[in-house]
């Protein structure tokens, strides 16, 4: 039951991610995974879990319950006023480092949904994987070669510094 804005084509640095997720969820493109929703490829979307309590943006916990999510649950994405249903089918955790976790070369439209684990750390990310079922895979198109990344981050998005952290430095 989460609703949430999504910040589309969101710039592949930390800081341009934590921005656009301080206005919603960020629609974030990675080598190997630059789709747009109802396209075959990887579409990834990035939200907060738990940001520190100083962090501004009214979605800062939009993905707290994401670790909730299970093997053929469906997520619904609206996307160019059409309806997009995705049905899980992996979910696991990886090193921020993993971005090659990211990089899909099959040939469906999948997403995949990014959040830091455990709550309240940026220590992993929690990546779930979901298959379109609706409206029919089939008739999917390939992204264009304009949409692919010009360059990467080294991480896959996480979170501003803590209080703490700000104040006495560390990372």
């Amino acid at each position: 039951n989460v609703d949430a804005p999504v910040v589309m084509n969101v710039g592949p640095t930390n800081d341009e991610q934590l921005a656009a997720m301080a206005n919603g969820i960020a629609h974030v493109r990675y080598p190997g995974a630059s789709s747009v929703p109802g396209q075959i490829g990887n579409t990834v979307f990035s939200g907060h879990s738990s940001s520190d309590w100083t962090d501004s943006g009214a979605y800062k916990f939009i993905f707290v319950q994401l670790e909730r999510l299970a093997v053929d649950d469906v997520i619904y994405v609206n996307y160019e006023s059409k309806r997009y249903t995705y049905k899980v089918f992996d979910i696991k955790v990886v090193q921020p480092t993993e971005i090659s976790a990211l990089n899909y070369t099959g040939s469906d439209p999948i997403i995949t949904l990014i959040t830091c684990t455990p709550l309240g750390t940026a220590e992993k990310r929690l990546l779930v994987y979901a298959k379109q079922v609706s409206p029919d895979p089939a008739g999917a198109t390939k992204p264009t070669e304009t949409q692919q990344p010009a360059a990467s981050g080294t991480e896959l998005t996480g979170t501003a510094p803590t209080l703490l952290e700000r104040l006495f430095g560390s990372r």
